[in-house]
């Protein structure tokens, strides 16, 4: 009896096909690292086929294939999931992910293979071998397609004017790091900045960048308590940009050119960047995602004259409030006067509060007294 066509599709398949639906695209050395060193490199080839075949008894293929043309070399296969195989990959998906146009350039294919290693060898340093499932990572991997994040931006003349970000990824870190990647993956084959002062804004790395800065840090037009960023992630994690390059020389270039653009926004800036080589950002991120959460502390400044105001009004509130305590207690002891029952008062918070004043906002130590009577004793002074 002849064996029919295709194979049976297992678990393993079904989490290979999850990372293809992140990935878009993969290699098959990228297929094979995620496999693993238990699984030889003709046997990666082999299950690529057979899942480009289809299944037993039916000739829809789960996968297709494609080519990437070099200039020079031999030819780079890429494999891409098919309709049947978005079906599968859906059904172990721990959250969604918009599926991608069906047809890319050569440009793309390689812009994106090299997008993807970073995904690959993320996954394999913090899930391990053996195609790790997606919802074991300690990260979430959002694909460019579905990455695409819309605002608006005022221009010159107070007018708004349509704009967009679109990471080539974004890698969340829900613990540990509690940050938001955005990865910019820069090939070289565009300029860094341009020449000519009148045209500073065309560089590919200081528009993204002035790009990216307004989304972070303008404010959302209809809602004008929030930024866009914030209007679009409900969460705290602290966005950070990351430009992947492929040199150690590019690095330096695009470094320099962030860290003058920086200085000219004001501080505290909402947002991190860093200039990586695409081979550093992996372990970059993983270090990261594999750190233990740290209790959040925020470092705030406050000019003296500040506090000092803040002070004196906490004093003059406690002042009013210990007049209408002895009117209160005044009017409670004549003998026919309806009494004015009192609530519990304060006196634990108050005094904290005193400390606070002192002790982190005037930097002045003190010994607290002890609560009499009242709710503020006068003998006591100010905070």
């Amino acid at each position: 009896m002849a064996r029919p066509l295709g194979t049976a599709i297992t678990d393993r398949d079904r989490r290979l096909f999850a990372y293809f639906a992140l990935a878009r695209h993969l290699t098959a050395e990228q297929v094979h690292l995620l496999l693993g060193d238990n699984v030889a490199q003709q046997q990666a080839y082999r299950r690529l086929a057979r899942l480009s075949a289809g299944t037993a008894g039916d000739s829809a293929p789960f996968l297709g294939r494609q080519e990437l043309l070099p200039s020079k070399g031999r030819a780079i296969g890429f494999w891409n999931l098919t309709a049947r195989g978005w079906t599968e990959a859906e059904k172990v998906l721990p959250y969604p992910v918009s599926r991608p146009a069906p047809t890319v350039s050569q440009q793309f294919l390689f812009h994106q293979m090299q997008v993807n290693q970073v995904l690959v060898e993320l996954a394999v340093q913090l899930g391990g071998s053996n195609i790790p499932g997606i919802a074991s990572l300690p990260f979430r991997w959002i694909p460019e397609a579905t990455g695409q994040l819309e605002f608006q931006i005022r221009d010159r003349q107070g007018l708004y004017a349509r704009a967009a970000v679109k990471p080539d990824a974004i890698v969340e870190l829900p613990t540990g790091g509690e940050r938001r990647f955005f990865l910019e993956a820069e090939t070289g084959s565009q300029s860094i900045t341009t020449g000519q002062h009148a045209r500073l804004r065309s560089g590919s790395i200081k528009q993204k960048l002035i790009r990216y800065a307004a989304y972070f840090t303008a404010l959302e037009t209809e809602n004008l308590k929030s930024t866009w960023y914030k209007h679009a992630f409900h969460d705290e994690l602290f966005p950070e940009l990351l430009f992947l390059v492929h040199s150690k020389e590019r690095k330096e270039r695009v470094a320099w050119i962030v860290s003058r653009r920086l200085a000219k926004l004001p501080e505290p800036r909402p947002f991190t960047v860093r200039v990586l080589c695409l081979d550093e950002a992996a372990g970059a991120i993983a270090a990261i995602a594999a750190a233990k959460p740290i209790a959040r502390e925020r470092l705030v400044t406050i000019r003296e004259a500040s506090a000092v105001a803040i002070r004196d009004r906490v004093n003059d509130l406690l002042a009013s409030f210990n007049g209408v305590l002895e009117l209160v207690n005044a009017h409670n002891k004549s003998p026919k006067a309806e009494k004015i029952p009192l609530p519990p008062l304060p006196t634990e918070t108050l005094q904290q509060l005193k400390t606070l004043i002192r002790e982190e906002l005037l930097a002045k130590p003190f010994n607290a007294p002890k609560w009499r009577k009242h709710l503020i004793e006068t003998s006591e002074g100010p905070p």
